[in-house]
């Protein structure tokens, strides 16, 4: 249990390092929270597949959020226990939408904000 303890701090101090915010932070501490009292109950100790286990029983009685929420937050514990650190695949960087769009519509959208009268 202890290396859960260090994995899950190691994850807390990256979220908060980073800036995220409260409510991301917040899943993090109660999904790893609610995971752990699950381990100590069951006296089990920290695997990938249980964690992915208990998602998967706890699934039906929980809304879309949580579910979803705790297996990102699970992902992130993992790639901790195997590497060290998070995966960039399992962080939710969010880009601006400009960034999201084609070339060519980067293009169009330029051209029309520059005859608009601003710049790009």
């Amino acid at each position: 249990m202890e290396q859960y303890k260090t994995n899950v701090a190691t994850v807390m101090a990256f979220l908060k390092s980073e800036g995220f915010s409260p409510s991301t932070i917040s899943l993090h501490k109660l999904c790893y929270q609610d995971l752990e009292e699950f381990l100590v109950t069951t006296n089990q100790s920290y695997s990938f597949d249980t964690a992915n286990q208990w998602i998967a029983v706890n699934q039906v009685s929980w809304n879309c959020w949580r579910y979803t929420g705790y297996k990102h937050c699970i992902k992130q514990l993992e790639d901790v226990f195997r590497t060290g650190h998070i995966s960039a695949d399992h962080l939710c960087f969010r880009k601006p939408p400009y960034d999201l769009l084609i070339p060519e519509l980067k293009e169009t959208l330029n051209s029309f904000i520059h005859d608009c009268g601003y710049e790009t």
